[in-house]
């Protein structure tokens, strides 16, 4: 859940969750499982595009260890892939 705090308009809130779970749902399969995974929206999502949020998601599984090994070496892949696309911008720079 998004609260209304960080985001106002319900719109914004919805397409965050939108993108959040297209992330997951691209990455599902190569998640180990076993784990739960809670995903909680801290502070104003300076979002431009989809791939920010799968950049961010992806940083987040490889520094928990939460994909599998055949995974990890795809998941660089992408996010190199993405960090030329967004020109070096991916996440904003933002903490995680």
């Amino acid at each position: 859940m998004i609260p209304e705090r960080v985001i106002k308009l319900a719109t914004g809130r919805n397409r965050v969750r939108r993108l959040i779970r297209e992330a997951v749902r691209v990455w599902w399969k190569d998640i180990r499982p076993g784990h739960d995974i809670v995903i909680q929206v801290i502070g104003k999502p300076a979002i431009d595009h989809a791939w920010h949020v799968e950049d961010i998601f992806l940083r987040l599984l490889l520094k928990a260890g939460l994909l599998s090994p055949s995974a990890e070496t795809r998941a660089k892949e992408r996010m190199e892939i993405i960090r030329r696309e967004l020109g070096g911008h991916a996440g904003g720079g933002r903490r995680e």
